[in-house]
């Protein structure tokens, strides 16, 4: 799928977005949880995780780079499960998942990395 993901965007469950390297990937997992393994010779260690498990699985759930910044998990009824807190006087928001182990929310018109994993490796 690539390892960006443009503003308004909706992802949805099983969807993943992998670093130009191919070394670390993205996931929104069935299980209603999103995360960033690092692939490696001996398989994939999760290295962050939204911590959003839901035994009742991701059924309609999305995650969305909304337009005002925030990168949020949403459930079926709209309920906001876990958001970045990232809101800030965007244009034009994205996800970049990063061949240094970050994913990070950037803009294509202010300067910097508003958000991110916390991750580089």
């Amino acid at each position: 799928m690539g390892d960006r993901v443009e503003g308004d965007t909706p992802i949805y469950p099983g969807q993943e977005f992998v670093s130009a390297s191919g070394e670390y990937q993205l996931i929104f997992q069935e299980d209603s949880n999103l995360v960033l393994y690092k692939r490696n010779d001996d398989g994939s260690e999760a290295i962050w995780a939204s911590n959003t498990y839901s035994d009742e699985g991701s059924t309609n759930h999305s995650v969305l780079v909304q337009l005002d910044g925030n990168f949020v998990l949403y459930n079926a009824d709209g309920q906001a499960l876990w958001a970045s807190g990232s809101n800030y006087d965007a244009v034009k928001p994205y996800i970049l998942v990063q061949d240094d182990g970050n994913v990070c929310l950037y803009d294509e018109e202010v300067e910097g990395c508003h958000w991110s994993t916390g991750t580089s490796q």
